[in-house]
């Protein structure tokens, strides 16, 4: 029987030559569960999550994301970026959680107060303050892209270069903070945009975060990259203010610091380096895309887990709805896609009706099962897609492989092949509209 097993990367890495390149490299942390229970818990962040996730894929990032509990290892993770990354290389980093503030112990503070981040693992509450994670970020030697999306975040960088509910907690919930003192600026390059000034309460809306709504919505457009940064900061104030006074809520203005000058007057192309003639978009976010505009209705893709440990078997459910047309069923981790169906198990034909994926689509031949690619974290985050369309899509059952599963690396040439062979299928459509599920577990 066939396992599908992402050391199989092994061998395509010697192939394509992976890893030699510049490396791009994001952490995302999202905090929801904060002690006490309920009071202080953040809705939507998961929505928050997804969408920076998207945006960092799109631009190139391999992504890393801590929730809640797991995010208490921030320091640790800011440590390994540090050994692997070098001033050629790009990190990125988004947080979404409650900000607060402490007493300003190393005397940088003109408001004798240090913003801070607030770590949780549901039960104690923690502040990492603005000098510790400055300090951190020193230390990563690669060009940075930072978000922060809490309150009192606006001088998070100050050293540097000078429903509806606010996303703050009072200091008297926050039990203990990170030990150690760090440094009041970054250096090296760096563009940081936070939420809110210092002194604002940033909201957290029925569907996330308004400011990472409005920075997803903004950046995820490829127009929008190449303007100049001092004018996307203007972009995301206009809409936030435009927000607030719609729902009749206090307003906050982001603020965009800068390790120069300069920097205001390029645009986030120039900074990451990206190639502007090169559509960068990954697969994933192209299909995400897809769905969230409509240009493809929703297929239904169901399972009774959501959380599977490494060596179970991955099992779910896919229904056309009464539609029949040509299934395409994708595989995508940290690090790699794999084409489940069509494969070279079971002939190709059109389908209807409900299939239960591997027993019905895979001719007892292989099984799916879960593991992380990532060496030495507590889980990984995995999606599969299902796509179905009146036709097939040529280029994914041309590129499979004739004595496996087709697999390939995220920004290979493979990738961007299958990535405008499914642009083109579904966007050209001219019979029914595709269908597209998703159905995203995380392997522990």
């Amino acid at each position: 029987m066939f396992l599908v097993r992402v050391w199989l990367l092994i061998a395509l890495i010697s192939i394509f030559g992976y890893g030699q390149d510049v490396k791009r490299e994001a952490l995302v942390i999202g905090i929801g569960d904060y002690a006490p229970a309920t009071r202080n818990d953040l809705n939507g962040i998961e929505r928050d999550v997804s969408k920076i996730k998207r945006l960092f894929k799109s631009l190139g990032f391999k992504v890393t994301i801590l929730y809640d509990a797991q995010a208490m290892k921030i320091l640790e993770y800011l440590d390994r970026y540090s050994e692997i990354l070098d001033s050629n290389d790009y990190f990125a980093f988004y947080y979404s959680g409650h900000g607060s503030y402490e007493p300003d112990e190393s005397g940088d503070e003109l408001d004798g107060r240090d913003e801070t981040l607030v770590l949780s693992d549901g039960e104690e509450n923690r502040h990492l303050s603005d000098d510790i994670l400055n300090d951190k970020f020193s230390r990563i030697r690669a060009k940075k892209l930072i978000f922060i999306d809490s309150c009192h975040s606006g001088t998070a960088f100050r050293g540097l270069n000078m429903g509806v509910k606010p996303k703050t907690i009072l200091p008297s919930e926050v039990s203990t903070r990170t030990r150690g003192y760090g440094r009041d600026s970054i250096s090296g390059d760096f563009i940081a945009f936070s939420a809110s000034q210092d002194s604002e309460e940033s909201l957290a809306t029925p569907t996330g975060s308004l400011f990472t709504d409005t920075l997803s919505k903004t950046l995820i457009d490829r127009g929008y990259i190449n303007r100049a940064i001092e004018e996307i900061g203007l972009i995301l104030e206009r809409d936030i203010l435009k927000y607030a006074k719609e729902t009749g809520n206090r307003p906050h203005h982001p603020k965009i610091t800068l390790s120069r000058p300069d920097l205001k007057s390029i645009s986030l192309n120039s900074f990451l380096k990206l190639d502007s003639s090169e559509d960068r978009s990954s697969l994933e976010s192209i299909l995400d895309s897809m769905v969230d505009r409509g240009l493809a209705d929703r297929l239904d893709i169901t399972s009774d887990r959501r959380v599977y440990r490494e060596g179970e078997s991955v099992k779910f459910t896919v229904d056309s709805g009464g539609h029949k047309g040509f299934l395409t069923i994708l595989y995508i981790d940290r690090d790699s896609i794999t084409t489940l169906y069509p494969n070279p198990y079971v002939k190709i034909k059109r389908v209807e009706g409900r299939y239960i994926f591997p027993d019905n689509l895979s001719g007892g031949r292989f099984e799916l099962e879960g593991y992380k690619s990532c060496k030495g974290c507590d889980s990984e985050e995995t999606t599969i897609y299902a796509i179905l369309t009146e036709e097939p899509i040529e280029d994914i059952d041309r590129l499979r492989s004739k004595g496996g599963l087709f697999s390939f690396l995220k920004s290979s040439r493979e990738e961007s092949i299958v990535t405008r062979a499914v642009r083109l299928k579904v966007s050209n459509s001219k019979g029914f509209k595709p269908l597209i599920g998703v159905y995203r577990f995380t392997i522990k």
